[in-house]
């Protein structure tokens, strides 16, 4: 359960660095503190993400357009085909104009799916994933063509896939989570973006909790 905007785990409350007294890096915590002093925030996936939606969005509206434009330059302007293509001519311009049609409207499909919170939750599900297949590939290994005989290897394939499933389960619930955010209608953008952070905040915090779990199983 998430704690509530106003918790110590809140983005607008962020907690206070309370330095110790063995602390290696005092300075570095004196100078965090004056950040939090000074109402600036570490890490927001929601909105370190924004600019890179932004851009594949344009990129793929880039790609509609171009497809878009083709389209249009086949079915409006004639085209010289070679002259053994010419009994042909009415079929490859409606080949090549429904693919550029295709291509476009699959482009323009893309480009609106693209928001900064789904790109931040697949960047912290894959940044998980990348974890756990090192781990499984780092047990399988000690095995050597012994795993295909292991009893052992089995129960921790086994584990691993069990893991994925986990981590499968608390992204399509994030996910879940994320589109009830967005048709939210009485939610301001800030506070929007805010829950957008803790959503995906969460989602990082039950992936690390998965990870954590798997390499403590030896299986």
């Amino acid at each position: 359960m998430n704690p509530p905007l106003n918790s110590p785990r809140s983005t607008n409350n962020p907690p206070q660095i309370v330095p110790i007294s063995d602390d290696l890096y005092p300075e570095l915590t004196q100078f965090k503190q004056e950040l939090i002093s000074a109402g600036a925030t570490f890490f927001q996936p929601y909105d370190l993400y924004k600019k890179m939606a932004f851009f594949y969005r344009c990129v793929f509206l880039g790609f509609s357009a171009l497809f878009a434009a083709l389209m249009s330059l086949v079915f409006m302007q004639g085209i010289d085909w070679p002259i053994f293509l010419l009994g042909y001519s009415l079929l490859l311009k409606a080949c090549l104009g429904g693919l550029s049609a295709i291509f476009s409207l699959v482009g323009l499909l893309v480009a609106l799916s693209i928001t900064p919170e789904k790109e931040a939750t697949h960047q912290v599900w894959k940044k998980a994933r990348y974890w756990i297949v090192q781990i499984y590939r780092h047990r399988r290994a000690r095995f050597g063509w012994k795993r295909v005989f292991s009893h052992q290897m089995h129960q921790i394939r086994h584990a691993y896939h069990d893991a994925l499933e986990k981590m499968h389960d608390a992204r399509e619930k994030t996910s879940v989570i994320l589109n009830h955010i967005a048709s939210a209608v009485h939610l301001q953008q800030d506070q929007r973006a805010h829950l957008f952070n803790q959503a995906v905040l969460d989602l990082r915090d039950q992936l690390h909790t998965i990870i954590t779990q798997y390499r403590a199983n030896e299986g």
